[in-house]
């Protein structure tokens, strides 16, 4: 019989809905700093109801949507407070878990192609992939163009650990005739792959 790896929910929007007065264009990483209690208690939550591999809350906190901010200079702090947080969950529920790192696209949520170079968009992957080296694998999220998703996956590959890359289908940009799954799965086969059919609420 062959394991399943049951993985967390939505964990930024389940961190937006519980939290207060939240109104910073970093959502969860703003929570994370103002209200810890909630994602350690949501990611208690998650391992609870089975997770047993768990994402860092660092989607926002990209190298480029922390400068927007004017918070570039805490990213060291901010991924770490980020495996704080969780480990706080994992210790707090006793239970065996794997710990995700969390590449994001790097400016916002369901943008089409970027007007940067494939080693612009790496090296800003890299510095998440460093900035997570304690994880035990990567999750490439929410992909929507082919550019990023393919910087993305060369940095989580050159980690040496595992990684799987979620894409929207639908909205997913590139250039070319082929489709940007079918280019990925030719260049990047050592990745497991994930195709989402539905849409989620955009928050830039």
């Amino acid at each position: 019989m062959k394991s399943v790896a049951l993985l967390d929910g939505g964990l930024g929007q389940e961190i937006y809905r519980r939290a207060r007065d939240v109104s910073s264009p970093l959502w969860s990483v703003a929570v994370m700093r103002e209200q810890p209690d909630v994602v350690i208690d949501v990611h208690a939550d998650f391992i609870r109801a089975g997770a047993r591999t768990l994402t860092l809350n660092t989607y926002a906190a990209t190298p480029t949507r922390l400068a927007r901010e004017g918070l570039g200079d805490e990213i060291g702090a901010i991924h770490q407070r980020a495996f704080e947080v969780l480990e706080r969950a994992i210790a707090i529920t006793g239970a065996d878990v794997d710990i995700a790192g969390c590449l994001p696209p790097l400016v916002g949520s369901y943008r089409g192609q970027p007007a940067r170079t494939f080693e612009d968009l790496k090296s800003e992957f890299d510095i998440l992939v460093k900035l997570q080296g304690g994880a035990d694998v990567f999750l490439i999220e929410t992909m929507t163009n082919s550019l990023e998703a393919s910087a993305a996956c060369a940095a989580a590959g050159e980690s040496g650990k595992p990684s799987e890359w979620h894409s929207d289908w639908k909205p997913m940009a590139s250039s070319g005739p082929e489709k940007p799954s079918q280019r990925l799965s030719k260049r990047l086969s050592r990745q497991r792959q994930r195709l989402s059919c539905s849409i989620a609420a955009i928050r830039k």
